[in-house]
C-alpha cells in the first residue's frame, strides 16, 4: 500500500500491523468462523477509521458483511452485549465517517 502526506509515526504503526492482520485473514480465512471474522474485521475497520484511512476502513466493514452477511443487523449487537470493550469500539466507530457505511449495511443506531 502507499501512503501519501505527512503520517505519524503511531499511525506507521499501525498500518503496518492492520496490514499484517489482512495478511492472516487472507491466509486463514477459511477457517475463521464467520462471526468471529466479522468482529475482527470491524475492529480493525475502526483502527483504519481512527487514523483517518477512510476507505481501508469501509472496504474492512464490507469484508466483515461479506464474511457474515447481516452481521450488522443482527448479531453485531449480541457482541456489543457480551464484549464491553467491543462496545465502547462501537460507540466509538458510529461517531466517525463509518456510520454510513455501517447503516447501508443494517446497522440501525438507535
Amino acid at each position: 500500500m502507499k501512503y501519501y502526506g505527512d503520517i505519524p509515526k503511531d499511525h506507521i504503526e499501525c498500518v503496518l500491523e492492520l496490514e499484517r492482520l489482512e495478511n492472516w485473514f487472507a491466509e486463514h480465512d477459511r477457517t475463521i468462523h464467520p462471526l468471529m471474522a466479522a468482529k475482527g474485521l470491524t475492529c480493525m475497520a475502526h483502527d483504519y477509521y481512527v487514523i483517518d484511512m477512510e476507505e481501508n476502513g469501509e472496504d474492512l466493514l464490507n469484508r466483515a458483511n461479506k464474511y457474515c452477511p447481516g452481521y450488522f443487523k443482527n448479531e453485531i449487537w449480541i457482541h456489543r452485549d457480551k464484549d464491553p470493550e467491543y462496545s465502547a469500539l462501537l460507540t466509538n466507530l458510529v461517531k466517525t465517517q463509518a456510520l454510513d457505511t455501517l447503516i447501508s449495511l443494517g446497522y440501525n443506531n438507535e
